[in-house]
């Protein structure tokens, strides 16, 4: 896969050619400008008991896990950092999750920080809507199915889920909003289906009317994953066929046509973070 062309850092009067947005040494500028307003690193959790910890994880974990990472220098970059990868904004649970820790360069965790930061609040609040923190485990067994578009995902489910069964699935959901064809829906309705997919998981919790619940969604990133079992105390099911049997199917499939290039292109989306976390 080609190389993007670097670009001038979009520090104002700065041209040093970077990456992504800011060069380093205006990426480290601006993280210690927002590190004073944020208190002592001890009064957030970084203290000594984290040092320790981070130094083992770090033993177990050699090499820069970023997402930003290509196969390539991921295979041999050191990682000197662990980092969130959901951001904890101060949550003690979310921070001692080791599902949720990540090793980093630190030059990939400054430039993560960075573009945490100037995040703005509706960011956050779409992020904990489309992976809400207050799950409850599911009272019945639930069975979580990933994998790209074409993958297979509702064929599985169709295939394996009872009559008593319950199936939580975020595009039939926005079908259901909408009132259009399977794959038709645009973004715009995201926000409601969200909240009413997580309305559903949180159920879970009290559901004495079904035997089963079925979660379908994409989750090409491992620590997804496992975050989303562990909040749900449910299993995972990746169904992965290789890229070219995904396009082949979503060719085939009548209720697709119009989207092939979208899909296509999250296709290759869903194998580059999967690649990334499984390499």
């Amino acid at each position: 896969m080609p190389f993007a062309a670097k670009r001038p850092c979009t520090y104002p009067g700065c041209g040093t050619l970077t990456d992504h947005g800011r060069c380093e040494r205006h990426l480290r500028a601006e993280q210690l400008h927002l590190d004073q307003f944020r208190g002592s690193a001890a009064k957030r959790g970084y203290g000594r008991r984290w040092r320790a910890t981070s130094k083992g994880f770090l033993r177990a974990h050699p090499f820069c896990q970023c997402a930003d990472c290509d196969e390539g220098r991921k295979a041999l970059t050191p990682a000197t950092v662990v980092d969130h990868v959901i951001p904890h904004r101060g949550n003690m649970a979310v921070f001692w999750d080791p599902l949720n820790w990540q090793a980093m360069a630190k030059r990939c965790h400054d430039r993560k920080r960075w573009r945490e930061s100037i995040v703005g609040d509706n960011d956050r609040m779409f992020q904990e809507l489309r992976m809400p923190s207050d799950l409850a485990a599911s009272r019945i067994p639930c069975i979580i199915v990933c994998g790209p578009p074409g993958g297979g995902k509702s064929s599985y489910v169709r295939e394996h889920a009872g009559l008593r069964d319950i199936v939580i699935d975020l595009d039939k959901i926005m079908q259901g909003l909408s009132g259009l064809p399977e794959h038709q829906t645009n973004r715009r309705w995201l926000p409601q289906a969200l909240a009413e997919r997580n309305r559903q998981l949180r159920a879970l919790a009290s559901d004495a009317m079904h035997e089963r619940a079925w979660f379908i969604i994409a989750a090409p990133n491992k620590i997804e994953r496992a975050l989303w079992a562990q909040r749900l105390g449910a299993t995972v099911k990746v169904l992965a066929p290789p890229f070219s049997e995904c396009i082949r199917r979503i060719k085939a499939d009548a209720t697709r046509d119009g989207h092939i290039k979208r899909m296509t292109i999250a296709v290759l989306d869903w194998w580059k973070k999967n690649d990334q976390q499984e390499g």
